[in-house]
């Protein structure tokens, strides 16, 4: 049964997880902003290895509205640089949408845990109620040996 449900349980989660993918493409668009200032990125912290920063965005929308946003963009480019973002369908700035390799990635990690986690699952209410019956079984033997102790005049244990 484990063999079933487990590899089952993955693909539905696999595929809940693609059709969210596809549902944000679907909700999400491609625009070009403009740096309104310098993308410094301000004091660099011991350690810091990114190389984004957040910067001042200008950018119009497909129904011609104007808008500002702060987004996270390489710290090198200059004020006026063209820089490619994401919005939602209410034009504010989102992350892009996962790529077909993210899904995939994502996918077989979310399929995988849950097979994963249907094994578990199986496996501890296999040995919970293993040792359900064993203590039953003992507990029985114990009765019966009780019994055969006092029918041959003795007590037993």
């Amino acid at each position: 049964m484990i063999v079933v449900v487990g590899p089952a349980a993955g693909v539905l989660a696999a595929g809940a997880g693609a059709h969210l993918a596809e549902q944000q493409r679907a909700e999400r668009h491609p625009i070009t902003a403009t740096l309104t200032r310098d993308a410094t990125g301000g004091a660099v912290t011991a350690g810091t290895t990114s190389r984004h920063t957040g910067a001042p965005v200008r950018w119009t929308a497909s129904d011609g509205t104007r808008h500002v946003g702060t987004a996270s963009v390489d710290k090198t480019l200059k004020a006026g640089s063209q820089v490619k973002l994401w919005t939602d369908r209410q034009d504010h700035l989102t992350a892009p949408p996962p790529t077909t390799a993210e899904v995939g990635i994502e996918a077989g990690a979310v399929g995988t845990t849950s097979a994963l986690a249907v094994v578990v699952a199986s496996t501890t209410g296999y040995f919970g109620v293993r040792a359900v019956l064993n203590r039953r079984r003992l507990a029985a033997w114990e009765s019966e040996w009780k019994e055969l102790g006092s029918q041959q005049g003795r007590r037993a244990g």
